[in-house]
């Protein structure tokens, strides 16, 4: 799997379960709402110190030294970005089971500690309600795949990896649990540095940037980027698998839906309804 060449996404408006949204961290937009085109430089200057006090984050620096960024490379992979942006086709019926996609890349990152957080992004950082993995430091990818089950489309698994061939899937290694269908996956050491280490700020701001993203997304803090995906078909306990390369660590599988799963029968009824209440509309 070859990631391919990293360009700025722009956030995008609209509604919906799959929107594809990538949005900028609060502390930017405090700073564009303080352009010296809009106030004097001097009082810029202040209230940009106001809102560092205020939030105890900076926003993140670009480098292009992959030994210590945070993002190396952002992917504009045109079949992720349609797959999860594309409208609900009312006329179309629901197919179960659905068909599930390739891997498509989404994100490079590089993680400097020793230590994987994946969690419940609501309830990022706290550790006891996430799985805490061990994973050797270095650059990893971020891969997706989602289901199409016709009028509904959903990411169905998640792989964060090394560039290493042959890869497989081991055993599995623990559950992650939700009950607000959405999953971070973070590098635990650059996440506990930021905000100076206060843990109710970093979730404060955490939880300000989940609630505006999408299907999938970033959230980006002052030391940290990571990661943050809708979880499959909701809350749930989710399983995670390692992947090996000769017998080694070196990346995790998060699996939402099964390939051959069938659409929950609990959910059908909402689906159906939606699908005639959307055709119905001018």
């Amino acid at each position: 799997m070859k990631p391919t060449t990293a360009k700025s996404i722009e956030p995008t408006g609209g509604s919906g379960f799959c929107r594809c949204a990538f949005y900028e961290s609060a502390a930017a937009a405090s700073r564009a709402s303080c352009s010296p085109f809009l106030m004097p430089t001097f009082v810029t200057i202040v209230v940009a110190v106001a809102l560092v006090a205020l939030t105890g984050c900076q926003p993140e620096k670009a480098t292009t030294d992959t030994r210590t960024s945070i993002i190396i490379e952002q992917s504009t992979n045109s079949e992720l970005e349609a797959f999860f942006a594309h409208p609900r086709d009312v006329n179309q019926e629901l197919m179960s089971p659905g068909r599930e996609t390739s891997w498509m890349h989404f994100i490079t990152l590089h993680q400097e500690g020793p230590k994987l957080l994946v969690s419940d992004a609501f309830s990022i950082p706290d550790q006891s309600s996430g799985l805490t993995l061990d994973l050797p430091p270095g650059d990893y990818h971020v891969w997706v795949k989602g289901i199409d089950y016709g009028f509904e489309r959903r990411l169905s698994r998640i792989r964060y990896c090394r560039e290493t061939e042959p890869l497989r899937i081991g055993n599995r290694i623990g559950d992650m649990s939700t009950d607000s269908a959405s999953t971070g996956v973070c590098d635990l050491s650059r996440l506990l540095r930021c905000c100076g280490g206060n843990r109710s700020q970093i979730k404060r701001l955490v939880n300000q940037q989940v609630s505006e993203l999408g299907c999938f997304g970033v959230v980006r803090l002052d030391h940290a980027s990571f990661p943050v995906f809708g979880s499959g078909f909701g809350d749930g306990v989710y399983p995670v698998y390692e992947l090996l390369s000769h017998d080694r660590r070196v990346g995790i599988e998060i699996e939402f839906i099964a390939a051959a799963a069938e659409y929950p029968k609990r959910l059908y009824h909402a689906a159906m309804q939606e699908r005639i209440y959307r055709s119905r509309r001018p």
